[in-house]
């Protein structure tokens, strides 16, 4: 017996309906039982539970003496983080409000050995809506290293002016703007936010990401950075070992006039566009695949891409 085609349409309106019922259901229960570690957001809102809410007025302060703190930790944060300068003390501040059908926000501070760690911890079910941010104050005269774990909020240390033996940040979407920090390495890995560190990096750069971008603008030491879709542009001071891969975003090095350094390029069908004049070892027949010598050779910078092109100029 063949259908109607109006009772065909019905059916399959129906099992539509199911399926996405079915999917929403889904994404409800793995956002209740773990969802914020998955960094799901919508908006300001970070997930919905079952009962009645509560809205509450988060403002809750963390301090510490820095003497004997060689390492401060701010983790498992889904939220904007500021950095400062100022006071004698290491302080954090959650503040802003919530909505939530359990607890809210807490703000915890320990301490092992030399390791300062801040966490904020979150309800274990219902937290509906997140409009808290954190503050942390570090005084200039911490040299110490840093640490950042975050999901999805933003990182700005433009107040931020001091010298760091390291820092080290993991962020899923949200973006770092380090405009005066000097830093003896950076290590900075996330899934789409961006990098920007315009402060001095002594001791070597390390950067992952898949559709951010990664711009530094003062880099001595080795350099590795690796992106999917994002831009890589990069400021050297002083020669190291350089390896930037990408898939289709750019990279652009701008180097000291004098530089001396062996070349390696490969790309699919990326192009080079180099200011400093290079002896072929190898290759040379494509600007997608060629090795060679500036100035006698030295530091190997080696530059892999698929479809990204590639710039190497001299400093302004």
């Amino acid at each position: 017996m063949k259908m109607k085609p109006a009772a065909l349409a019905a059916l399959i309106c129906a099992g539509a309906f199911v399926l996405f019922a079915l999917l929403g259901l889904g994404v409800w229960i793995l956002y209740e039982t773990n969802g914020r570690h998955f960094g799901f957001s919508f908006g300001n809102f970070s997930g919905w539970g079952l009962g009645p809410v509560t809205e509450y007025t988060v403002d809750e302060t963390r301090e510490a003496l820095p003497e004997g703190i060689t390492r401060v930790v701010i983790s498992d944060v889904s939220c904007p983080i500021t950095l400062v300068s100022g006071g004698d003390s290491i302080t954090a501040r959650l503040a802003g409000d919530c909505t939530t059908s359990g607890d809210p926000l807490t703000l915890e501070m320990r301490t092992q050995g030399g390791t300062l760690t801040f966490d904020v911890k979150y309800p274990r079910n219902g937290l509906r809506r997140n409009n808290c941010s954190l503050t942390i104050t570090v005084p200039e005269s911490y040299t110490g290293a840093l640490e950042i774990d975050n999901v999805s909020g933003e990182i700005d240390a433009a107040e931020l002016s001091c010298t760091l033996d390291a820092v080290r940040i993991e962020t899923v979407s949200g973006g770092c703007f380090f405009p005066y920090v000097e830093a003896g390495s950076v290590d900075f890995n996330s899934v789409s936010g961006d990098l920007e560190y315009d402060g001095s990096i002594t001791g070597g750069l390390k950067a992952n990401t898949i559709s951010g971008s990664i711009r530094a603008d003062a880099v001595a030491g080795p350099i590795e950075t690796e992106s999917v879709s994002g831009s890589i542009t990069l400021t050297v001071d002083r020669l190291d070992e350089i390896h930037c891969e990408s898939t289709s975003g750019r990279v652009t090095l701008y180097l000291p006039s004098d530089a001396a350094f062996s070349l390696d390029f490969h790309s699919i069908s990326g192009r080079l566009s180099n200011d400093f004049p290079v002896v072929i070892t190898s290759g040379g027949s494509s600007r997608s695949d060629i090795a060679g010598d500036v100035a006698g050779g030295g530091a190997r910078i080696r530059i892999e891409t698929v479809s990204g092109g590639a710039d190497i100029r001299e400093r302004p």
